[in-house]
């Protein structure tokens, strides 16, 4: 908990006429119980250092000197505006840190890429919580320094522009890495680790989840297992062919799959054949006919790549305008630490799409909007609400739970079929967040953001 401050600061460099020394103004010196000619421990992020307490010359309240050397050891940058804070007497920090990390691709001396608006969202809510903010990739930590290469906004001139310098470790990480791929290469994996095991519970969204780890988890719950469809990690055709007889509606998902890609719908017809449907990038990408199970396996290439599936039950979902669609519905802890429901909207399929992906045409509608045309009446749409926010509420928890990782955000799926029930989708530990919006609330939107910030702020301890 803080003692005293914060206190917003600007640091500057001293003159080279002193090392080891911070300057203070005395009023700044009265508040931190500060000496001039005593001794102080400064702490930036992952970095820490001593220095001697002189007076600041100028009469500037919220400016902080640095000798160069003190200041290189910690790596603060050079004009910047911060909070300086203290839990203890003796000891000042400034901040708190908090890195993004994430794959940072660099064009003309910048981030950019689909991810920059994101970056520039997560950094302007940052900025308004009081924190230090900066993106980073895994490939850019130098552990013998404990420094990292980190990309920040600064003003310069009259707009904000991107910088990149060595800063500490910070006191938080929040993961946006959102490439499957990428987050596999070895040199990720390696440094992923190593954060987990030094951060632990101040790093959050560590990774991704698999499909049938997320169904593991839930079915171990007695409170979950009656809203999740019936599912098997797919390993044999004799289990496929077992679980068609079954069902004659089944889904195949990829278990690292996201964005619906790869998911086969697969329907058995009165005379015993089956189609099929594969999701593509832009839809539906194949489909056909065939007269086995065996025949659609083969159409995957598990054999030969090794592509794990689970295969779900078809649900009978309802529709909107003669479109399934599913409930999206945003989960996010604030400054709490408590789990809240920031946004939820009704996610569309597009006609003759196998999923509601909006990546790939999809619609967006307001739930209630929604569940307003599908219902009889109100009695029905405040009971179907009721078991919307119990169960946005339980997933998480349970989720949390099971996994024993630190999380502050999930994107849960849940869909109603047509006897009015509610089903477990999916669960995404890296849900995507617009950084605008044209049809839905933009206070949500900046909302979706913040959230995040409150949370790494919450883990640093700045409570104020």
């Amino acid at each position: 908990m803080i003692k005293w401050g914060p206190v917003p600061v600007y640091v500057h460099s001293a003159s080279p006429s002193h090392f080891g020394v911070i300057y203070v103004h005395r009023a700044l010196c009265q508040k931190f119980h500060l000496y001039a000619g005593g001794s102080v421990h400064l702490h930036f992020g992952g970095k820490t250092t001593k220095a001697r307490v002189l007076y600041q010359t100028p009469n500037f309240h919220d400016m902080i000197s640095l000798s160069s050397d003190i200041q290189k050891e910690l790596g603060i940058p050079e004009r910047i505006r911060i909070q300086m804070y203290t839990e203890e007497e003796g000891h000042i920090r400034f901040g708190p840190l908090v890195g993004i990390l994430a794959r940072v691709h660099v064009h003309e001396g910048k981030p950019y890429g689909m991810q920059v608006a994101v970056f520039e969202r997560l950094l302007e809510a940052a900025e308004k919580e009081r924190l230090f903010g900066f993106i980073f990739s895994p490939e850019q930590i130098h552990w013998e320094k404990g420094v990292v290469k980190g990309w920040f906004r600064r003003i310069l001139g009259e707009r904000k522009m991107w910088v990149q310098e060595r800063l500490p470790l910070p006191d938080v990480i929040y993961d946006q890495i959102i490439s499957r791929k990428y987050e596999k290469n070895p040199r990720v994996i390696e440094n992923k680790t190593k954060l987990l095991r030094l951060y632990q519970t101040n790093y959050f969204n560590p990774g991704f989840f698999d499909k049938w780890q997320v169904h593991t988890w839930l079915n171990k719950d007695s409170r979950m297992r009656g809203y999740l469809p019936h599912t098997i990690l797919l390993d044999s055709r004799e289990k496929m062919i077992r679980f068609m007889q079954e069902h004659r509606l089944v889904y195949m998902k990829p278990i690292h799959g996201s964005l619906g890609l790869g998911i086969i719908k697969i329907m058995r017809l009165q005379d015993g054949r089956y189609s099929y449907q594969i999701k593509g990038k832009k839809g539906i990408a194949k489909e056909g006919i065939v007269t086995t199970p065996a025949q659609i396996l083969s159409l995957t290439g598990t054999h030969k790549t090794g592509k794990k599936y689970v295969i779900q039950q078809g649900l009978n979902l309802l529709t909107f305008d003669n479109r399934p669609f599913d409930i999206r519905i945003l989960m996010q802890k604030d400054q709490t630490g408590k789990w809240r429901r920031t946004k939820a909207f009704c996610r569309i399929a597009q006609r003759g799409d196998i999923t509601s992906n909006l990546s790939t045409g999809g619609n967006a509608l307001p739930v209630r909007e929604v569940l307003r045309k599908i219902c009889a009446d109100k009695n029905e749409l405040v009971r179907i609400q009721r078991k919307i926010n119990h169960l946005s509420r339980m997933l998480p928890l349970v989720i949390e739970e099971q996994c024993g990782l630190s999380l502050g955000e999930l994107g849960l799926d849940i869909g109603i079929d047509e006897d009015r029930y509610l089903w477990v989708i999916e669960v995404n530990a890296k849900p995507w967040k617009k950084p605008m919006t044209e049809n839905g609330s933009q206070h949500l939107v900046v909302q979706s953001f913040r959230r995040p910030m409150l949370y790494a702020k919450y883990l640093s301890g700045f409570r104020s």
